[in-house]
């Protein structure tokens, strides 16, 4: 069904005022973990990454459409949730409206990195990133990305350590629930949906299809080639505290 027919069979959809939520981040960063607690919240749709350019305002309606039938063309809520973890354009009239909410997040360069190789060698698929040159060119890339994206944002944005999610918990979830005025607190654990665990969609690991936060993970076992993990602490510390005076710290 296109979004023209949705318009005329259930134009709700498509209609009245809602707030969009955009987790703006970088692969591997416990970014399907926390979408999953978002998208679990009776007041928040969406829980995968929809891959979409946000330039105009139609683009918007077409991330509803997007999360209607992702969530089995249940109602939209008061929130509708996208993470962008690639550099997809965002204009500043998205980023900076009243009805958005921005959250950014990041993990630290060696972890990612090797979470990065691990899924990609695991999945054995041609058009995944699994040469650790193009990774570690990808991590910086982002990083850059992302710390453009926080100076456009007035100081109206979030920033969250994605390491707090598994560490830090209760704390992480109390301070996004009152930064989204719930009525109800988000949960450590959360429900599992049509796509959750295949690749396209998020994390294709065994971990995020166990409904809730698992503390104890197993480190991947690869090796980054030291010029490469400089390379991205160098840059993850640079856009770290860049986020930090942009944005309001969890």
């Amino acid at each position: 069904m296109q979004i023209s027919k949705i318009m005329i069979t259930n134009p709700g959809v498509l209609a009245g005022d809602k707030k969009y939520i955009f987790l703006l981040s970088h692969m591997r960063s416990y970014s399907s973990l926390l979408s999953h607690i978002l998208g679990s919240h009776g007041n928040i749709a969406g829980y995968s990454e929809m891959h979409l350019s946000y330039k105009k305002r139609s683009d918007l309606l077409t991330l509803r459409y997007r999360v209607y039938i992702s969530n089995n063309r249940e109602p939209i809520k008061d929130y509708i949730f996208d993470k962008i973890l690639h550099n997809h354009s965002i204009s500043n009239n998205i980023l900076n409206d009243r009805n958005t909410k921005a959250l950014f997040m990041l993990r630290e360069p060696e972890a990612t990195l090797k979470s990065i190789l691990k899924m990609s060698k695991n999945l054995n698929n041609p058009n995944r990133i699994s040469d650790i040159n193009k990774i570690g060119k990808y991590y910086l890339r982002r990083l850059e990305q992302l710390e453009e994206l926080a100076k456009r944002t007035n100081g109206t944005a979030i920033y969250l350590d994605a390491e707090k999610i598994v560490n830090d918990t209760d704390f992480a979830l109390g301070y996004l629930t009152d930064w989204l005025q719930l009525k109800t607190t988000l949960s450590s654990e959360y429900k599992i949906f049509s796509k959750t665990g295949k690749p396209g969609f998020g994390d294709p690991s065994d971990n995020i299809k166990q409904g809730k936060i698992i503390k104890n993970r197993e480190p991947a076992d690869v090796t980054i080639p030291t010029d490469i993990l400089q390379s991205a602490n160098e840059g993850y510390i640079k856009c770290r505290e860049s986020l930090m005076k942009q944005c309001s710290i969890i």
